[in-house]
């Protein structure tokens, strides 16, 4: 017989190369310790298929400002890598 719990579950799906997917498993992290009991479930995923936001360099520009920022105001280390771009596109 499956055994089941009533313990809290989070799910999390993460796109498995975006920097907001791991500025939020980073968050989790943090907090993970302050919820007892909750079970933190990863799930990753890949967006096949799709131009990633950050493939024109305005946006790009944009989303660096602001990862950078939420990065600073969460406390979470956050060290771009420089040739993502070249990656990506």
């Amino acid at each position: 017989p499956k055994m089941t719990t009533n313990l809290p579950r989070i799910d999390y799906y993460f796109d498995v190369i975006s920097p907001y997917s791991y500025i939020g498993f980073e968050t989790l992290q943090q907090l993970q310790h302050q919820w007892n009991g909750v079970e933190i479930r990863y799930i990753p995923f890949a967006l096949a298929n799709e131009q990633p936001p950050g493939a024109l360099s305005v946006r790009w520009d944009m989303m660096m400002i602001d990862l950078k920022r939420s990065a600073k105001f969460l406390d979470i280390p956050l060290t771009p890598n420089p040739f993502f771009m070249k990656w990506i596109r």
